[in-house]
């Protein structure tokens, strides 16, 4: 049974603000409302005893882009101050800020497991094809201000048919950058929004699913989000359904129906593959360890 009480993982998202257009993004897909977090909600929202039981807290937007929120970085401040052994990461496209901001980040990430992921989908003459609306000179800009100011940059790429030419080339760079980490991965996303040029890669099959029972990464790791309009979730995947209900109940209606009828959101993202992992799990192709 799920507790509040027992969370370690905080998933927060501070707003739905997000300078980029990716074609199969939720806010491109999906009618959302506009919302972004200030310190004192989240003040308010996270009392000191809720951040001291937290062994992280990670912001990455299923709207919005996390560095487009007004209050980010007091926000992050806020949760160190109160529980300096915390890890805190967040994923951004990049180009949002300036190196002055990112420079800021860096100096807050007191911890070595602290992380910033920057999801970079190529090279200068790919990358805006599915990021569409960032700069790429800007990305490179905040990149390169962070690692130089001591942060532990990760270098996340969507692989599609178009840059799969790139993978080593992008390898490459990360290494040049001094990227601490590079991953690839491949959107499960043209299944529900097919587009024609973001095929996925042509060695790539979809993870054929079990009928073995919910594997909740959510439950294993305890861990919960928070969206910004500051409403608590089961987690990330679950942004569509009964968004007004109490989330110790609504964690508890889900794993109350994975042994019958499994919600359908568990179902297509935590059921095991053949292979073991969970769909969600299985997206990841590659991982480099850099330094």
């Amino acid at each position: 049974m799920f507790n509040l009480d027992d969370v370690k993982i905080l998933h927060l998202e501070p707003t739905t603000t997000c300078n980029a257009k990716c074609p199969q993004c939720l806010r491109t897909t999906t009618e959302y409302v506009e919302g972004e977090l200030t310190i004192e909600q989240a003040m308010e929202l996270f009392p000191i005893k809720f951040v001291q039981q937290l062994e992280k807290m990670f912001m990455c937007g299923v709207y919005g882009d996390p560095a487009a929120g007004q209050d980010t970085l007091e926000i992050f401040q806020y949760f160190k101050k109160h529980n300096p052994n915390i890890t805190i990461g967040i994923n951004t496209n990049g180009s949002i800020r300036n190196s002055d901001w990112w420079t800021e980040l860096a100096s807050l990430m007191t911890n070595k497991q602290d992380y910033a992921v920057f999801s970079i989908d190529g090279l200068e003459d790919t990358n805006h094809i599915y990021r569409q609306g960032v700069q790429w000179d800007k990305i490179i800009k905040n990149a390169s201000a962070f690692i130089n100011a001591g942060g532990n940059a990760q270098w996340e790429m969507i692989v599609f048919e178009y840059n799969q030419h790139q993978v080593e080339q992008a390898l490459e760079l990360a290494k040049e950058l001094n990227f601490s980490t590079f991953k690839t991965k491949v959107s499960r996303r043209y299944d529900r929004f097919p587009i024609e040029y973001l095929k996925p890669p042509t060695d790539y099959s979809s993870a054929i699913t079990s009928e073995e029972n919910i594997d909740c990464f959510a439950m294993t790791e305890k861990s919960i989000y928070v969206d910004a309009h500051g409403r608590f979730m089961p987690c990330c995947l679950q942004t569509e359904g009964n968004i007004n209900s109490n989330v110790t109940e609504w964690f508890n209606s889900l794993i109350a129906s994975w042994d019958t009828n499994p919600d359908k959101r568990c179902k297509r993202s935590c059921t095991k593959a053949i292979n073991g992992l969970t769909t969600f799990k299985n997206q990841w192709t590659k991982e480099f360890i850099l330094r």
